[in-house]
């Protein structure tokens, strides 16, 4: 459900965790659910990792005999994890199994009251902002009316005051005073019932000016409409000129990143330069 709909809550107690067989039941036959609950992972394995780890973490590579032995040291490293991860293969795939039927459903159990309860949310919602909108209106209506009536009493005070030979200082304070009479603030009227399971927030966003109902609302520069580059190109010069903030105008590091590695020593742009930012590997 979209952030600006209802926050449905329902009561009750969560329901009971599901046992070993009733998960039997609902995956498919043959599924070695017992396999997967008993894996126990052997804790010698990771022990000796971490003792290849010490000794390569100690060793020294500044001489071609530490070159050779550092090159063994990885060798024997690498095939210990190449046997932690087969040791684990069978169990996560299984557990990655069960995952996706479990996820699976889920969603199908979901599926259609999920679909009902949004679109209730959604008439739920509209309708009070609806509702809302009206109650805002009559309340400035009636603000409206009571300004004007604060200022004609605070205009007819400063004219009681001059007939009456009031100090002109006096009059004059009191004239002042009521050419910007307002009344209290009148507050707004409940314009709709309590409501238990459903609330409601106003999300606002941002969009490029121009932006019509079928354009996209956030896209990028490749698919700017021509109106919406426009804007785009304005929001840039207003960047440059220091009116909007640096976070508004961000580079697309993953297309250049990936211009640079196509083009490698090649690559050249306007304000950038390509480096190399290579890793080691390892091999069984």
């Amino acid at each position: 459900m979209t952030d600006d709909m209802m926050d449905l809550r329902l009561d009750g107690d969560p329901p009971k965790p599901m046992g070993p067989v009733q998960l039997e039941q609902i995956m498919e036959p043959g599924f070695p659910l017992q396999t997967l609950l008993m894996f126990l992972p052997d804790v010698a394995l990771k022990a000796e990792y971490e003792r290849l780890a010490t000794e390569a973490d100690g060793m020294a590579v500044d001489t071609a005999n530490g070159l050779v032995e550092a090159d063994a040291i990885l060798g024997r490293m690498a095939d210990q994890r190449s046997y932690i991860e087969r040791c684990f293969e069978d169990p996560t795939s299984l557990a990655n199994r069960l995952h996706k039927r479990l996820t699976g459903l889920r969603s199908d159990f979901l599926k259609l009251g999920n679909a009902s309860l949004e679109r209730l949310a959604r008439r739920v919602f509209e309708r009070r902002r609806e509702l809302a909108r009206k109650a805002e209106e009559e309340r400035r209506r009636e603000q409206e009316k009571a300004d004007a009536q604060a200022k004609r009493d605070a205009e007819r005070a400063a004219e009681q005051a001059r007939k009456a030979g009031a100090p002109k200082a006096e009059v004059k304070r009191l004239q002042d005073e009521a050419k910007v009479a307002q009344a209290p603030l009148l507050p707004v009227a409940q314009y709709a019932p309590p409501m238990k399971h459903a609330s409601g927030a106003d999300l606002w966003k941002a969009k490029l000016v121009g932006t019509g109902v079928n354009d996209p609302l956030t896209p990028d520069v490749q698919e700017m409409t021509a109106t919406q580059l426009a804007a785009f190109k304005v929001l840039v010069k207003e960047w440059l000129r220091g009116k909007a903030p640096v976070a508004f105008i961000q580079p697309n590091w993953s297309a250049i990143n990936e211009r640079a590695r196509g083009d490698r020593a090649t690559f050249a742009a306007p304000g950038l330069v390509a480096y190399n930012h290579g890793s080691a590997r390892t091999r069984a």
